[in-house]
């Protein structure tokens, strides 16, 4: 009898593993993307739109991936750096900013240089970012 007890704990705390793996993958596996309830107005904005203390805080964080917001008076920045690259000729592409509840969910995508365009920026490199502006608010922002 003890000898059937040990065996089916073991079984069983076997079984409790399987399980939390089980689960631990369902969970990663599951989208992270929040739905949307409404759509936010937004303004994509050049180096030179962009505030002194906000360009500062670019330039700090360029050469390396990066995600910010900063608020001046009634405006809220978003910022997402794709880091250093090797060549010129990156841009970069909103896939989606919205509202999704209490939170202002925002994706972007590193698009790189087109084929006919590689000849003419390979000697150059380069540290694309985005900023987009929009009305103040005090939701909480999810970078994808």
């Amino acid at each position: 009898m003890r000898h059937f007890t040990g065996y089916l704990v073991k079984v069983l705390v076997l079984l409790g593993l399987l399980i939390a793996v089980g689960l631990i993958f369902w969970a990663c596996g599951s989208s992270s993307k929040p739905e949307k309830t409404g759509d936010i107005s937004y303004t994509v904005v050049s180096e030179e739109e962009v505030p002194k203390e906000l360009q500062t805080l670019i330039e700090e964080r360029k050469e390396s991936e990066f995600r910010l917001s900063f608020s001046e008076g009634e405006e809220l920045y978003l910022v997402v750096g794709y880091g250093r690259q090797e060549t010129g000729g990156y841009s970069i592409q909103i896939k989606e900013l919205y509202l999704a509840g209490d939170v202002i969910y925002m994706d972007t995508e590193l698009l790189g240089p087109l084929p006919e365009e590689t000849a003419d920026v390979k000697d150059s490199t380069a540290a694309p970012w985005i900023a987009v502006k929009m009305q103040q608010t005090d939701k909480t922002i999810y970078f994808e």
